[in-house]
């Protein structure tokens, strides 16, 4: 019985660390995509993962906060981003 409990802690543990890095790194993604203003290209489990995210977040009446984000089309057109980066 104590081993048994002993295994699910371990279990536990190691699936909250597990959980736990990859909130940090989708929250890393999305924060590093608002700095850059632009979406570029998404993996599909990400983008999964973001727009799960989108939907939890407050929204105002005119459109959901980062909904940039959730969308395919990037934010700044390639004229802008390429002045932006050329600074």
């Amino acid at each position: 019985m104590q081993q048994a409990k002993h295994i699910a802690s371990i279990t536990f543990q190691s699936l909250a660390f597990l959980m736990m890095l990859d909130l940090l790194i989708l929250f890393a993604s999305i924060g590093q995509i608002a700095l850059e203003g632009r979406t570029g290209h998404w993996n599909p489990f990400w983008r999964t993962q973001a727009e799960m995210v989108v939907r939890l977040l407050p929204q105002n009446e005119k459109k959901p906060v980062f909904a940039e984000l959730a969308s395919s089309e990037p934010i700044l057109s390639d004229q802008q981003a390429n002045h932006i980066t050329q600074r």
